[in-house]
């Protein structure tokens, strides 16, 4: 559905969950982490982009926005690593 709203978005959407479906198929940690990390990031950015876009009286919005939603995990592994 995003790549009708703007291509870019779309391509760093499905980079994202490319990362994490390599993830799930070799089972390593690490790219679950990098894909949160990743998505956090443009969930923050992508959120930016949707206060700015209110202020100026037209919404623009993005499911990108969703990987806010990673936050809980990456708390999780942050809480994990610093024990060790």
């Amino acid at each position: 559905m995003e790549i009708w709203n703007n291509l870019f978005n779309a391509f760093t959407l499905f980079t994202i969950s490319a990362i994490f479906l390599k993830g799930f198929i070799v089972k390593r940690e690490g790219y679950y982490i990098a894909g949160s990390i990743l998505g956090l990031i443009f969930g923050l950015l992508l959120f930016l982009v949707l206060i700015s876009s209110l202020m100026s009286g037209e919404i623009k919005f993005s499911y990108g926005i969703f990987g806010l939603c990673t936050i809980p995990y990456l708390i999780k592994v942050k809480k994990i690593y610093s024990r060790a």
